[in-house]
């Protein structure tokens, strides 16, 4: 299968929630991940990724417990960009990981870390919210490009405005589509989450829990105004 950086990014993401359970991860703590590792996905990971990938989402997973750890010794209900990187490097180096940014900081070739933009932030927040609710069960790299097909696109600047007051709400939702996908995987025997099955429980989700943000509320609106919209331009064409 063709792996891309976006969708390793995703599974990194998920992985990390897997680890975290129900600690609450800060968007601060996704961008710090995002730079972390987002660079680092290149021509030489996407090689390797179909027989490492369990591997290196593992070490995610454990960064991931033992930032929810320090976060419960500490007092804290959330987990903060602070500690990322010294989580990151501990594990990879304690792990040996071979292919982990570790072992190229050690010779000194260092990955680039731009930035992330802020709608790439909130995505790995809710990617991370789906790794709290599938737990243990795996989720496929196709599983997590599905579900960035329907949210990336639909972070905007109205999402972004409103993600402060309405975050919890619609992380929960998300935590709610994991579990779905979840149960589902197990009923059917399946031990991995695919990409078939990530729209249709997004839609579910979105339409019980009735959200007046999400995309499904987005697309009714549009189905009703194209008719409205086809007759004034049969009207501007008469």
């Amino acid at each position: 299968m063709a792996y891309t950086k976006d969708g390793i990014m995703a599974q990194i993401f998920v992985a990390f929630g897997q680890g975290t359970g129900s600690v609450r991860v800060s968007r601060g703590a996704c961008a710090a991940l995002h730079r972390r590792y987002y660079g680092w996905i290149g021509e030489s990971i996407l090689a390797i990724w179909e027989s490492e990938a369990v591997q290196i989402l593992e070490r995610v997973r454990t960064i991931g417990r033992r930032l929810a750890v320090e976060a419960g010794l500490d007092g804290r209900g959330e987990i903060g960009s602070q500690g990322i990187e010294a989580a990151a490097r501990g594990v990879e180096e304690g792990e040996d990981c071979p292919f982990c940014p570790f072992q190229s900081e050690k010779t000194g070739r260092l990955y680039p870390a731009a930035e992330p933009a802020v709608e790439e932030a909130i995505l790995g927040q809710m990617l991370v919210a789906l790794g709290q609710g599938t737990g243990t069960v795996r989720v496929s790299h196709g599983a997590c490009l599905a579900f960035r097909a329907r949210y990336r696109g639909w972070i905007d600047g109205e999402i972004v405005a409103l993600w402060g007051g309405a975050s919890v709400q619609i992380l929960e939702r998300v935590r709610a589509i994991g579990r779905l996908l979840a149960a589902r995987a197990g009923l059917a025997g399946r031990t991995a989450i695919a990409a078939a099955g990530v729209e249709a429980a997004a839609r579910f989700v979105e339409e019980v829990e009735n959200c007046p943000y999400c995309p499904l509320r987005q697309e009714r609106a549009q189905a009703l105004a194209a008719p409205w919209r086809e007759a004034d331009a049969e009207i501007l064409v008469s």
